[in-house]
This record gives structure tokens, sequence and C-alpha cells, in this order.
């Protein structure tokens, strides 16, 4: 029998000690090699960040579809500080550290995931090696033509057909759009006296006086539609203040939704805040009434959403028919601020130009709150336009139009809604305009006008009139299905044309209003801010 041959523990240690050494090293080695983008950071980006930053969706103009875009950031600036991963907003709002935390309405990643992205950042955060990419190679020859180069070839789909890239080769259907979940049952119906309709308003800052006109508008709204719902419960507001940075504005959106039990959400013309209402109200299954003029809104198949104002491609489709067809204009300034909403309509407008067979605009880029007006001005009339189109918010657009109507060019200017939100009428008549829903209840709209004057000292904004006519639409909506938020969504999608003081609603499957627009002259100061159906040639 063999003895067993113990060794002693010096020796022993001495073997765990190169062991660890040996393992150590290995990790140390390990560490030293960046995560790839490719096979270890982008997937993570696909998996939790896509359905609130794709090119579709855009949350505060983030798109992290690619590299490129990752880098270049989004309205609050770039998100990555590469070799400075605690410096990063993107890692910021991954630890909670800057809010809304990200992934937005979700869990949280993993630590191991955050170390993961912060290693990459650390390590200069870069993109897919160059060796990757598939060099652009000719095809072989296969006749008598020579080679042929991947560039001579029109890309197609399936089929055989060419594909526009100005056109989706696919695209949802906007009937099909339905909401099939839970939540119709009486024991989802909202308990209490109260019914809460929520109101994302700014109540601070530049546009404050637009908030508080839509605050007065929302109350006349309950008002005038005063009564105890079905159950004997009784219509309040629960209002929240979307100025300030995203978290601010999605906590009140949350605070709404979960502390308020509001039964439905009416958002401003603010596109940013469109997106985080419907983020949160699809997850949780709240309908949103939106007035923004972002088209995105009702492009990703979520069933919760309704925008009451016309979209960017719409009015964008109006003002060029106006602008190049109607008047014959050829030098036009296009004026857009450097945010969601600017990026968006400058987009269309473009498009909408290219579709006419006519030159683009001369593009003007602001940054939002940092404008040199006298510059400006100058950079304006160098080009000697005879329109100037405003993608702009409603404060820069109150500046431009009082000045551009005084200048020595006094060019035509076109206004989109977000920018004629608030009042902005000129004293010229006839030098602005901006686009109107048809199909308005003139006798409701001149009550509406009468009763806000008398309260306010002054006349309804265009944003005061549509918030009037999304709250009216809630209320309707709750007085047909009850106090349950999937009912009243039901209700909302069912809405036969409605004729309100902004103008007719029409929703179609996904929620776009396709009541005829058209564009109209912006009121003088001191007149009625919503002009009538008969003033506007209807598109």
């Amino acid at each position: 029998m063999k003895k067993i041959r113990w060794l002693s523990t010096p020796v022993l240690a001495s073997l765990w000690c190169a062991g660890m050494l040996g393992l150590c090293a290995l990790a140390l080695a390990d560490s030293n090699s960046a995560p790839d983008y490719a096979t270890e950071i982008a997937p993570v980006f696909q998996q939790k960040c896509l359905s609130c930053h794709s090119k579709t969706t855009r949350m505060g103009g983030l798109v992290m579809d690619s590299y490129e875009a990752v880098i270049q950031g989004g309205d609050h600036g770039s998100m990555i500080v590469p070799g400075k991963s605690q410096a990063s907003l993107m890692v910021k709002m991954l630890e909670g550290k800057v809010q809304p935390l990200m992934p937005f309405g979700a869990d949280p990643l993993p630590p191991a995931t955050i170390a993961l992205i912060k290693a990459w950042i650390d390590a200069g955060a870069e993109g897919a090696a160059a060796s990757t990419a598939a060099p652009s190679q000719p095809v072989k020859p296969t006749g008598p033509l020579g080679p042929v180069r991947a560039t001579d070839v029109a890309p197609t789909v399936a089929g055989g057909q060419p594909l526009n890239p100005s056109r989706p080769y696919a695209q949802i259907d906007p009937e099909a759009i339905a909401y099939v979940g839970p939540g119709r049952a009486p024991d989802h119906d909202l308990r209490g006296p109260e019914v809460r309709i929520g109101l994302m308003a700014p109540l601070q800052g530049p546009r404050k006086a637009e908030g508080e006109a839509m605050v007065l508008a929302a109350r006349l709204a309950l008002e005038d539609r005063a009564g105890t719902l079905p159950g004997g419960q009784r219509p309040s507001l629960a209002i929240g203040d979307e100025s300030g940075p995203w978290g601010r504005a999605s906590s009140e959106i949350v605070r709404i939704v979960t502390d308020e039990n509001a039964v439905a959400i009416v958002t401003s013309a603010d596109g940013g805040i469109a997106h985080l209402a419907e983020q949160i109200g699809n997850k949780i299954g709240v309908p949103i009434v939106t007035l923004a003029t972002d088209s995105t809104t009702t492009q990703i198949d979520l069933p919760w959403i309704f925008r009451l104002a016309a979209d960017d491609r719409r009015q964008a489709q109006a003002f060029a028919r106006e602008i190049y067809t109607r008047r014959g204009i050829r030098r036009v300034v296009l004026i857009a601020e450097r945010d969601h909403d600017g990026r968006a309509g400058a987009i269309e407008f473009n498009r909408s130009a290219r579709d006419l067979g006519v030159p683009e605009p001369n593009r003007v880029d602001l940054d939002s709150g940092v404008v040199d007006l006298p510059k400006l001005l100058a950079t304006i009339q160098s080009r000697r336009p005879e329109a100037v189109v405003l993608w702009t918010d409603d404060p820069l657009a109150r500046l431009l139009v009082a000045s551009l109507v005084e200048s020595d060019a006094s060019p035509a200017i076109f206004v989109c809604q977000k920018a004629a939100a608030a009042e902005i009428g000129s004293t010229h008549s006839g030098a602005a305009f901006t686009v109107s829903r048809s199909g308005a209840n003139s006798a409701a709209q001149a009550k509406f006008d009468e009763r806000f004057r008398s309260q306010a000292g002054r006349p309804p904004t265009t944003e005061a009139a549509a918030t009037y006519d999304a709250v009216s639409l809630v209320l309707a909506s709750l007085r047909q299905a009850g106090a349950n938020r999937a009912r009243v969504r039901d209700q909302l999608a069912r809405t036969p044309n409605f004729a309100g003081v902004s103008g007719g609603v029409a929703f179609d499957g996904a929620g776009n209003n396709l009541a005829p627009i058209g564009v109209v002259a912006l009121p003088l100061s001191g007149e009625g801010s919503s002009p009538g159906p008969a003033e506007a040639t209807r598109r």
C-alpha cells in the first residue's frame, strides 16, 4: 500500500500564491482590453434603448441605432465623454444621479452591465474596428457591359421593386392599431368621489403665460360640462408642471398617473413631453391626448395616444403649397430651433419642397435660448427672402414676427402651430400666417372666446382653444365609458366627427386627427385668437 505524501504547508502556500498570481495576471490582461462595441455594447443599446431612441421615436432628439448616432447625442448634448465615464450623461442617468433614471419606465440595468458600459467609455468609447467594415468592391463582370459596381445598382426590396428612401416599403396600418389587453372590467374602474383629468402645462419660465392659458381653458371646459359622472363622481383637474429638465417632467407625469389616479392626460404642444407621456401611458395604460405636432408620436403602433393638432408633415405640406404653388415664391428662409420639434419640422418642410420640385429653402438653425437677434435679422435680410418659415417655440416667434414685419424686407411669415401657441399676433394685417383646422363650432367658439377674455383680460391662444377641446373630448368619453382608463381610450378611438372651438376632430385608427387644415392669417394684436373657418383656404 502506497504512502500518501502530504505536501508541507510552505509548499502548498507557494503553489497557491503562484496560481493566484497567474489568475491575477490573466484578469489584468483581460481588463486591459476594452469592451467591444459591436458585440458587447451595441446589443445592450438595441435591447434596452431603441423603444424610445430609434429613428422613429427620437425621445429627447436622441437616436441610438448606430455608433455615430450615439456619439452625436440629442437635445441635451453629448451623452458620452470618451475616456470619462463619470462625466458622461449616459452613465449619470443609468445610475440615477440625473433624472429620469434610464432605461425610462423599465427596470434599471444590472450593475455588471453598467460597469461594462463605463469600461467601454473609459477606454475611449471606440466604435466598430475599421477592419470589420466590408470594403466596397465591384461586382464581377457579367457580360460585355463590364463590371457593375454596387453604386450603380438601385437598392430593391423583395419582388425587385426599387426602394425609394423617402418612402417606406412597409408601414403600420393606421386602422389596425387597437388595444386588446385587460383593464375594461369594472374592478379596474377608478374609485373615489372625484375622477381627475391630468394636464401637463409649462407653469414656469418663458412659456408660463402659455401654461396659465391652458389651465384656464381646461377649467372652463369643466365648468361648461359641469355635473356628475356615471356613479356620482365629479370630474376635476390634476395639473403637472412640464417646465425644467426631463426628470422633473417625467416625475410630474408619474405623479399624476399614480398619486392623482388620472383617467387620462392632456399634454401641451411640446413634442418631448408628448413622447414622455406616451411612453408612460403605454406602459401603465393611460390615454394621452396631445397638442404636439410631432408625427412620430402616432407612428409606432401605440394605441394610447391621440394627437389633436395637425402633424408637422401636414403643416409643412400646407405651407409649401401656399408659398411655392399658390404664391409662386422661390426665395424662402427657414428658421428652425435645434430641438426635437424644430428638427422634425425642418425635415418635413424640406421634404415638402422637394416633393414640389423646388429648391430647398435657405435654412438657419438656432440654439434654444441663445439667440443674437440683431445678427439673426441681418442674416435673414441678407438673403432677401420673400417668405420666412418659423419652426421655433412661441417666445422666439414673438420676437421674430415683431421684428420681421417692421423690417425693410417685409416677407410673408409662416409660423408653425407650436410657435403660434401663444399670442404672437402682429400689428400688420396679412403679415403672418399659420395653419388652422376647419370644422369649428362657431357658436361654441364665440362663447369660449368671450368667457376666456372676461377672466384672462386677453383673447385665448390657439393652444388654449385646443386645450379646451382636449379636456372636452375626455369628459365626453368619461360620460360614455365611466371612470375606466381602457374604456375611455376605446371611447376616444370611436370619437365621431367632433366640432370644437379650435376646429374639427376626426381621429383615425392610429390617433391622428384628419380634420382638414388650411393656411390662415394670424390675428392682429388685440383681436381674437382663432380665425374663423371662412378665412382659410382649406387643403
